[in-house]
């Protein structure tokens, strides 16, 4: 086939880096959008199965939806659980930045009057906006799930599962926060150190009461450390420190990046 010229001239948002950084990351968040909106609406919908066979589930997959209320302790379940796959679509996103080093491309963006800091901050912004939509359509697609499935009283469970998702949302920006601050330095580890946490992260939320570790292993988890609500009551502490190591991890990553060398693969 003939191949067929693009635009003359590009978009004026191109030429920004905020929209660069948008047309870099857009496939990715798009496809994490809709695959998790989808799980969501799967994973919400069950709500009325678990209530039937609540009374004959065994004791160990009692155990995980924890809480004496089993249909709340479904849906603070999924919620971290979904949270965690969330978490893989920041990584994923930090990934193609990370490319976008390794092929060059950033260098020659930063040729123009770009400066580092503009160049990752533009990136890291876009991202975390991202991210953040993504737990909200996450909270909203649980929410919808969960009351058109249930027989009685399923609006009331919306509000729930939706703050739900909005609760866990401090955890994967320290997720960023923290592969962000190794990208800076250390970037060779820094995409791996990630989807470790995401890898322990599902071990975790899923089996993670039945595995008993000690609690020094069992804290790695980062997805680990905030309240499951609604089983739980939402607590400022956690929240207060995932937050400080978002940031902390992104001022320290973007003060490495502005002092190494650039595309070292």
């Amino acid at each position: 086939m003939p191949t067929r010229l693009g635009p003359r001239v590009a978009r004026p948002l191109l030429g920004t880096p905020q929209g660069l950084a948008l047309h870099t990351l857009k496939g990715t968040l798009t496809g994490w959008v809709i695959a998790l909106l989808l799980a969501s609406l799967m994973f919400g919908s069950f709500a009325q199965t678990v209530v039937d066979v609540a009374d004959d589930l065994p004791p160990e997959m009692a155990q995980v939806f924890a809480g004496e209320d089993m249909l709340r302790g479904y849906l603070a379940y999924i919620a971290v659980f979904m949270t965690v796959f969330i978490g893989a679509a920041g990584v994923s996103g930090l990934h193609q930045v990370r490319g976008e080093e390794n092929s060059g491309r950033a260098e020659y963006a930063m040729s123009a009057p770009v400066s580092r800091t503009a160049w990752l901050g533009a990136h890291l912004g876009v991202l975390i906006l991202g991210v953040l939509l993504i737990q909200v359509v996450v909270g909203v697609g649980m929410g919808l799930g969960a009351s058109a499935s249930l027989d009685t009283e399923g609006d009331k469970y919306f509000g729930e599962l939706l703050l739900a998702g909005i609760v866990q949302a401090p955890a994967v920006l320290a997720l960023i926060g923290v592969v962000v601050g190794l990208l800076g330095w250390l970037p060779k580890i820094a995409l791996a150190v990630g989807w470790f946490f995401v890898g322990f992260g599902a071990v975790m939320s899923t089996f993670g009461q039945l595995l008993e570790l000690p609690d020094a292993l069992a804290n790695l988890d980062i997805f680990g450390h905030l309240a499951e609500y609604p089983v739980e009551q939402v607590e400022l502490a956690p929240i207060a420190v995932l937050l400080a190591i978002a940031v902390g991890g992104i001022v320290i990553g973007l003060i490495g990046w502005n002092r190494r060398q650039v595309n070292c693969v």
